[in-house]
């Protein structure tokens, strides 16, 4: 016991002697504290920068997913580059899916909001005989799908007879290889 009691007697007048020390140098160099100081505070304010973007990383790619497909929970996709045959016997290679029938089954799924459908289908790009480029197509209602919430953030307006939209990447490459849009 009396041991204990020493060694916690000399724990403490370490520990005492150790701030003495700390508050001289402080007194004698405040400049050289104060930076100290500051380094420190940089350094956890940077640390807690870091661990909240790393929170705020699945969110970030949730809301990237979303802009890329709309809001979706579910995608259903045919496999392409399956041969159909159609009535002019153009090998074409074309996949689709039962909407009727995809339908009729997931009208028993509880808590469905809604159901759209999307084609989404590869599409070349022909600017010149030298310059093709692959894109991907997609067919939509959105005017359905805004009125479902499926779409709600797709901030583009409805299209009428005759338009599309095109990304901006192909705009710009487009306009680099001299077609001009009025």
């Amino acid at each position: 016991m009396k041991d204990l009691k020493r060694r916690l007697r000399e724990f403490w007048s370490n520990i005492k002697t150790c701030c003495e020390y700390m508050i001289v140098d402080i007194k004698r160099k405040p400049s050289i504290f104060k930076i100290g100081l500051f380094s420190i505070y940089i350094v956890i304010a940077f640390l807690v920068l870091l661990e909240s973007i790393l929170q705020l990383t699945p969110l970030l790619f949730l809301n990237i997913a979303e802009e890329q497909t709309g809001m979706v929970d579910l995608a259903l996709s045919p496999i392409f580059n399956t041969n159909y045959s159609n009535q002019y016997n153009h090998s074409t290679n074309l996949s689709l899916l039962n909407l009727t029938d995809i339908r009729g089954k997931l009208e028993l799924v509880p808590n469905l909001a809604a159901l759209s459908p999307r084609w989404n289908f590869p599409i070349n790009v022909s600017i010149s005989e030298d310059q093709k480029y692959k894109a991907i197509g997609i067919i939509l209602d959105s005017e359905y799908e805004r009125n479902n919430g499926i779409g709600a953030s797709l901030k583009l307006k409805d299209l009428r007879e005759g338009e599309c939209w095109i990304s901006e990447s192909l705009i710009s490459l487009m306009q680099f290889s001299g077609i001009g849009f009025f």
